[in-house]
């Protein structure tokens, strides 16, 4: 529940340009509720990638203040803000998996559709 809210109030409240395109993609709760963890996605170049950060950081008190207004808890956790490198890591996985697959296959048998597309057109 608290990821959604904290999605929506970015979307809709937060107006910082450095947040840019940001995706919350878990949030992480200690068990005596006073912080929260929020992972998320920044798609922006990786230099400005601090830069949003900072502006989530910034933002924070904002954030809390409209999750206490919808969440009607006893204590609204402290937030911190960080980087979800998982994406880029399964990316990165699952190139080098399509690279040693493309280099264990001989030309033309490849079981990729793509690959098997580019050898009928050859034969």
């Amino acid at each position: 529940m608290m990821k959604e809210e904290i999605a929506d109030i970015l979307t809709k409240k937060v107006k910082d340009p450095r947040i840019g395109l940001t995706t919350i993609t878990g949030v992480t709760v200690t068990k005596d509720l006073r912080h929260a963890f929020v992972s998320c996605t920044i798609f922006s170049p990786e230099n400005a990638e601090q830069e949003a950060l900072n502006g989530l950081e910034q933002a924070s008190g904002f954030i809390r203040a409209e999750l206490g207004r919808r969440l009607h808890l006893r204590r609204i956790p402290d937030l911190t803000f960080r980087c979800d490198v998982m994406i880029e890591k399964t990316h990165r996985v699952l190139t080098i998996i399509d690279e040693l697959n493309i280099a264990q296959e001989p030309l033309g048998e490849s079981k990729h559709p793509i690959h098997s597309e580019l050898g009928k057109s050859n034969g």
